[in-house]
């Protein structure tokens, strides 16, 4: 059996286990492990349980700046913790329970005193609708002009039916009447909403020739004759 005490283990050579062997032919004590023999040696920080590599005075660098600071490498500073503020707004009967910003107020309360000089005003936004009713939507598998789902504004729909094809970009469908709910086509007028690309005399005649073409082809024909 190993020659230290309370070893289990067997021998190995000299009288200790291959463990304890070690250990004496490296620092000449059987007993010495290696954290204390890095310690020894220079190489880790001499506080206890400490891992970190030694910078000075066998000291590491944390332990090392409290003993230069404090006179005492285990010195731990205290640092005083106060319960964080909340806000003071009282709204319909009840205390915000957020944390203080500015003023005694929370972020939001605050923000609102800052536009409106009052943290409890609330302002609701009217949704603007033109007509009754909202924009009637139909599915139409694999249509060009539906979206990725296969949804079509009804009114669009509607339109291209009427006129044997399909819209293009810068065509708008509007209602009449200002219902988005009446689809009938008595009720749809086509707009168009592109320009000239520019101001030449040029660029403007060949935009007339592109909406002729496209809305009057017949008044093209007539002029040709």
């Amino acid at each position: 059996m190993c020659g230290v005490k309370d070893c289990p283990n067997k021998t190995y050579s000299n009288e200790y286990c291959q463990k304890h062997y070690i250990a004496f032919k490296r620092h000449g004590d059987p007993l010495i492990n290696k954290r204390r023999a890095k310690i020894e040696s220079g190489e880790l920080c001499q506080v206890e349980d400490c891992d970190k590599p030694n910078k000075s005075k066998g000291l590491c660098t944390l332990h090392y700046a409290r003993w230069k600071r404090w006179g005492d490498p285990y010195f731990i500073r205290k640092v005083h913790t106060y319960p964080k503020a909340e806000c003071g707004v009282i709204e319909n009967g009840n205390k915000c329970q957020k944390q203080k910003a500015a003023r005694d107020m929370c972020q939001m309360h605050y923000r609102r005193w800052t536009l409106y000089r009052d943290p409890l005003v609330t302002l609701k936004r009217e949704r603007k609708v033109l007509g009754t009713k909202e924009y009637r939507s139909i599915v139409v598998p694999n249509h060009p002009m539906a979206n990725s789902k296969g949804v079509i504004l009804e009114h669009r729909y509607v339109m291209a039916e009427y006129l044997g094809r399909y819209l293009i970009a810068g065509e708008n469908v509007h209602h009449k009447n200002g219902d988005r709910s009446d689809n009938r086509i008595e009720n749809l007028e086509l707009w168009n909403t592109t320009q000239p690309a520019g101001q030449r005399v040029e660029d403007k005649v060949n935009w007339a020739v592109e909406m002729l073409s496209l809305y009057a082809p017949e008044k093209l024909k007539d002029s040709n004759e």
